[in-house]
């Protein structure tokens, strides 16, 4: 909540997951200025509620659906908006206007449903795209933070210590991209900086 009050989110679009979907989030993104669109689950039960109920009534709902094959897999997404009243189904959540609805189908399975919350308009199109947006940060950042460097085995618990080796971590992973030999994994990168001096060389070339 404090990292939100020191940021510029003017035009910006904020996503999250159904931790961060509190009325203190949604007040604090709105007074940056930003927007958002955040999951709604069942933690918060009677908006979950409203926003079922609406989405239930809205015959005139934006609809979209996408096909997307991707690693083999074949998945049909179903994007649905629909505009609220501010009472009594915003619950205090800062400028809610309207909810929406995905429902993926992969690979002719069984269909999942995810609920969301957003402050302003958004195209059903849009939707898959917004929401995988998000999902990129934890499969491209977290998961790697995790399975390269390990942060969630880390014993570092004193002082500065876990936020200290938390922003080393991030600037190698920074460095370890902007290397330009596509054809080496992060994890065959590292090995060549302990082995070859040069390589270092040019990786620490790109802090500027």
């Amino acid at each position: 909540m404090r990292l939100i009050g020191l940021l510029d989110l003017d035009g910006a679009l904020v996503t999250g997951d159904a931790l961060q979907c509190t009325r203190d989030m949604t007040a604090a993104i709105r007074a940056r200025g930003g927007n958002y669109v955040l999951a709604l689950k069942g933690n918060r039960g009677p908006l979950k509620a409203a926003a079922e109920a609406v989405l239930a009534e809205a015959s005139s709902a934006d609809t979209a659906r996408t096909e997307e094959t991707s690693n083999g897999r074949r998945e049909i997404r179903i994007a649905r908006v629909a505009a609220i009243a501010t009472t009594p189904e915003s619950h205090g959540f800062a400028d809610l206007s309207h909810v929406a609805e995905i429902i993926a189908v992969r690979d002719g399975g069984v269909p999942t449903r995810r609920l969301f919350i957003a402050s302003r308009s958004l195209a059903a199109l849009d939707m898959p795209a917004v929401t995988r947006a998000h999902w990129s940060v934890e499969n491209s950042l977290h998961w790697s933070l995790d399975v390269i460097f390990g942060e969630d085995h880390l014993r570092a618990r004193k002082d500065h210590a876990p936020a200290n080796i938390a922003l080393i971590n991030r600037l190698a992973k920074t460095l370890l991209e902007r290397i330009d030999d596509p054809k080496t994994s992060i994890r065959g990168r590292i090995k060549r900086y302990a082995w070859e001096d040069q390589y270092l060389t040019n990786a620490i070339s790109h802090m500027q």
